[in-house]
């Protein structure tokens, strides 16, 4: 009997939709037309996180994340709280922090989330909101450094990362947007400032070299579940409907990922063979992932 593998990391979608409508993102995008958005119930989540209860001690990550604002869910917070009530490790959120009021801060904290990123594209209001459309710089910087403020009152032990995605509008600021936020954040709770170069969803948006000797960690580390319960090979390749490979609600998740098809795919990327995979072929997730910036580097 073949040894059943294990995703280290569970990346599930609660909200496919947003508040704002960023130049890089796909949302908006995928092949030209608006894709689906929805919510996952709390029902829904539970059932696909029970799936996974005998596999805690392997999980070392779950991250509440997809293609779209995590915030926009009103039960965002009990669907985190559950899975602290069972144990699961380093639970993350991204977030653009446009919706993240005083409310929300406490009830973020409240909930036992391990790590909150912060998307915050620009160290002035012009770069960001051109960006990050439809989103106010000012009140997005506000809510980032009140809900630090009460991480550090409440003595909560949430870490921040403030995130900066490089591209062409930001890309020469990184060094005064590390300066800045350095007076926030602390280390000391976990805190850091990270950048990842802009990527091209899976070659959907942009043409480019990239090497494909690299093993994209999307691929061999996680495994994703949209909104609506169906399983993909990455979140990337969500935006695709002929990429669906099964679905959580109705099929074991473990099954799903053990399949002929993602060990394939695996097994590709292990070799440095994942170009002659047409999901994979023209991505540049790996080569971005591997140039991404901890601030430390900085000191």
């Amino acid at each position: 009997m073949e040894k059943l593998e294990i995703p280290i990391h569970l990346e599930i979608e609660v909200v496919r939709g947003c508040n704002a409508k960023c130049v890089m993102c796909a949302l908006n995008y995928a092949e030209g037309k608006l894709l689906e958005r929805g919510k996952m119930g709390e029902e829904n989540f539970k059932k696909i996180i029970n799936k996974f209860l005998l596999y805690i001690s392997k999980i070392q990550f779950v991250s509440l994340i997809g293609i779209g604002e995590a915030l926009l869910d009103e039960g965002l917070f009990k669907k985190i709280k559950y899975l602290k009530k069972y144990g699961f490790k380093n639970v993350a959120i991204a977030t653009n922090a446009a919706l993240l009021d005083e409310k929300k801060q406490i009830n973020l904290l409240e909930s036992g989330i391990d790590t909150v990123i912060c998307s915050i594209d620009g160290i002035d209001k012009k770069t960001h909101e051109s960006i990050r459309l439809n989103t106010n710089f000012d009140k997005v910087v506000k809510n980032v450094q009140s809900c630090i403020e009460k991480r550090n009152k409440g003595n909560y032990k949430t870490r921040f990362l403030i995130r900066m995605i490089r591209q062409k509008l930001n890309y020469q600021q990184w060094p005064e947007y590390v300066k800045y936020w350095e007076r926030y954040i602390n280390r000391k709770k976990g805190d850091d400032i990270i950048a990842f170069d802009v990527h091209n969803w899976g070659g959907t948006r942009v043409k480019e070299t990239v090497d494909y000797a690299i093993p994209c960690p999307l691929m061999l580390e996680k495994t994703f579940i949209a909104f609506n319960g169906d399983v993909y090979p990455c979140f990337s390749s969500g935006i695709l409907k002929e990429a669906k490979i099964g679905n959580a609600l109705v099929e074991d998740p473990l099954a799903i990922y053990n399949s002929q098809v993602l060990k394939h795919h695996r097994a590709m990327h292990r070799a440095g063979l994942r170009g002659y995979l047409y999901l994979c072929r023209g991505c540049n997730i790996p080569d971005q992932r591997m140039k991404r910036v901890l601030s430390t580097a900085y000191h």
